[in-house]
């Protein structure tokens, strides 16, 4: 995805150095973290999003993070039914995973990504996107954008189900912030999963012929 459609991103953070010991324990705190928060969704969601359910299961009290991940849910009154859903295209040869599997209160599915930090850049890029995305900065907003769409696409290409909303759902120390996928990014998805397809098999290196 990067290759094709945002390679000349550069992270523009606080990018820690080897005598920089604070910012390269942040960025191992902040993995920590988010794995730290994504056991937690997975049994969140096993206990089928029952809150004392969850609590008595866990026995101690839910990272920061996971509890607001479990309250945005709420508030878009979405049911989590699964994590970490297999979803991929035989055609183009990709396969990724639904973060989050919900439904809403219609019975309609919808797709969640889980995303914690990016405080301070998410919406700073140094370059567009590239072909049918130019018109597009190539900030981890919009990065996140096409990686909602192409997981959305995959979903129907695994279940023949098209997904109507999806949302990135980001969590930082100062909140909540919602996401919902642009109609745009989702028209897209067929035609970037050929474009990466291409790029990939362009890279791939070629089989010598049996004699």
């Amino acid at each position: 995805m990067k290759a094709t459609y945002f390679p000349k991103y550069r992270y523009t953070g606080k990018v820690a150095t080897p005598g920089d010991q604070k910012g390269a324990r942040g960025a191992q705190a902040g993995m920590r973290r988010g794995r730290l928060v994504d056991r937690e969704m997975d049994m969140f969601v096993a206990c089928q999003g029952d809150a004392r359910k969850f609590a008595s299961t866990l026995k101690r009290k839910p990272h920061a993070y996971t509890a607001r991940m479990t309250a945005a849910l709420t508030k878009l009154e979405l049911r989590p039914v699964d994590t970490q859903t297999v979803v991929g295209d035989i055609e183009t040869g990709f396969a990724t995973a639904v973060d989050i599997l919900c439904v809403d209160k219609h019975g309609e599915p919808c797709l969640v990504e889980q995303k914690c930090g990016f405080a301070g850049y998410y919406e700073r890029s140094n370059d567009q996107m590239l072909h049918e995305l130019a018109e597009y900065s190539n900030a981890p907003l919009n990065q996140h954008q096409l990686q909602l769409s192409l997981t959305a696409w995959l979903f129907y290409k695994t279940f023949g189900i098209r997904v109507k909303k999806a949302f990135v759902i980001r969590i930082v120390d100062t909140g909540v912030f919602f996401h919902e996928l642009q109609q745009k990014f989702l028209n897209l998805a067929p035609v970037a999963l050929r474009r990466m397809r291409g790029v990939v098999h362009a890279k791939s290196p070629k089989r010598s012929r049996r004699r």
